[in-house]
């Protein structure tokens, strides 16, 4: 792409390596890991760099789950259920959007221990809430269940008319989503 890291406009590292720089922009708390004086900071930080120009590195943001907040997915799930398991959905923040996704699977485990596994009631109920918590597309969630896309919408309505009639099942139903930490996505 560059010949020399701060040739790239879109990166800030020239301002890492020199005096001048945008107000908004802050360097000193990455430049006081490599010194306290500030010019000797930007020499070895620019060393830094340098050394891993051309060589071989791992990625330190492979093992990231999501790119809010960095982390391995333990972590990501920890912050999630610490902070963010009462925060509804805003367009406003799509990155709230994708941490709250959860995994057809997860829903479908979920359903099951308090359905019963391989129920009827069980595959309808997983479908729902896949449908309203996975942040699947409807392809998605028909691939999974065998079924085409408008079928995943129509099955999904006919359970919530059957939840509106069956308190019982509501109940049931609000518990899944209640232990799964389930939110509209």
């Amino acid at each position: 792409m560059v010949s020399v890291p701060e040739d790239y406009q879109w990166s800030s590292y020239r301002y890492y390596i020199n005096r001048k720089k945008p107000n908004w922009l802050t360097v000193e708390i990455i430049l006081a890991y490599f010194g306290e004086n500030i010019l000797s900071a930007q020499k070895e930080y620019h060393k830094f760099v340098c050394a891993k120009i051309n060589q071989e590195h791992e990625n330190p943001l492979k093992d990231v789950v999501a790119s809010t907040i960095l982390g391995g997915e333990d972590f990501v799930n920890k912050i999630r259920n610490k902070y963010l398991s009462n925060k509804k959905v805003n367009r406003d923040l799509p990155s709230l959007k994708e941490l709250s996704k959860i995994s057809i699977e997860k829903i479908i485990k979920g359903v099951n221990e308090a359905l019963g596994e391989g129920t009827n009631m069980a595959k309808k109920a997983s479908l729902y809430l896949c449908h309203r918590y996975s942040g699947m597309t409807l392809r998605e969630i028909g691939g999974y269940f065998n079924i085409g896309e408008s079928a995943v919408t129509k099955a999904s309505h006919r359970f919530n008319l059957q939840l509106n009639k069956d308190k019982k099942l509501r109940k049931q139903i609000e518990l899944i989503i209640g232990k799964l930490n389930l939110c509209n996505v």
